[in-house]
């Protein structure tokens, strides 16, 4: 990227504080799952095609079956110990100039993103 072309992706407001926001965003929602568990038994249901499905009970993940709430919350403490950090660390890096940062920060929030 030209000079010229760095310095105006850097020189916006929003653009330098933004990942902050999604990264503290994303860390308010993904610490939801951890904290609204299923604290109960499966609820036992009848599907439309009359196979019986587990599902979690309670909490954030009720309406998902047993396993799917365990990945759901998988994910969860993976986007909290890994990706906001990542984030972080790549936002830190961008705001120093680095264009590695730049690079890393585009990715981080793709993850974020994704998931």
């Amino acid at each position: 990227m030209s000079g010229a072309g760095w310095k105006a992706l850097h020189s916006g407001g929003a653009g330098r504080r933004l990942p902050g926001l999604v990264a503290a965003l994303s860390a308010g929602v993904a610490a939801v799952g951890p904290l609204r568990r299923a604290s109960g038994d499966p609820v036992m249901v009848l599907t439309p095609r009359g196979q019986v499905a587990q599902l979690a009970g309670d909490g954030l993940y009720r309406f998902d079956t047993v396993f799917t709430g365990a990945n759901n919350a998988a994910v969860d403490a993976v986007v909290l110990a890994l990706g906001i950090p990542l984030v972080a660390r790549a936002w830190l890096q961008y705001r120093d100039g680095s264009p590695r940062g730049a690079l890393l920060m585009t990715g981080s929030l793709g993850y974020l993103l994704y998931v």
